[in-house]
């Protein structure tokens, strides 16, 4: 479902660049929405650097989070979506980036929409 409602996004709001925070991932669903869509003014780009990703907690279970390392990453993120994009952009981000790289964006001046998706509700009952 999950890359289903990645292509829909796409195409529902012109999307022309999909940002996302992949690390070290040379394929993603998102990557391979892109690919589907089969529209060469789709792109996709890694917002996150490998240095990045080495420096970044990655346990999801920690309670302590660094918050100006967090805040920095969110901005590079930004930074990169913004300059890459030409109208609209998807930047696929963990849940725990959500809201403050939204707020981030919409500091900006850009119209934001949020969506979340938690693959767990995908699984059979």
């Amino acid at each position: 479902m999950y890359l289903q409602r990645l292509k829909s996004l796409i195409r529902l709001h012109s999307v022309d660049l999909v940002a996302e925070e992949a690390g070290t991932l040379s394929t993603t669903y998102a990557r391979e929405a892109v690919k589907e869509e089969s529209k060469a003014s789709t792109r996709w780009v890694n917002v996150e650097t490998e240095e990045e990703y080495k420096r970044a907690p990655n346990n999801g279970c920690d309670t302590l989070i660094d918050f100006e390392f967090h805040d920095a990453r969110e901005r590079v993120w930004i930074e990169t979506t913004s300059r890459a994009m030409k109208e609209s952009a998807l930047l696929i981000c963990g849940y725990v980036h959500t809201l403050s790289v939204a707020g981030k964006f919409r500091s900006r001046g850009f119209e934001v929409e949020v969506h979340s998706y938690i693959d767990a509700l995908d699984l059979p009952k």
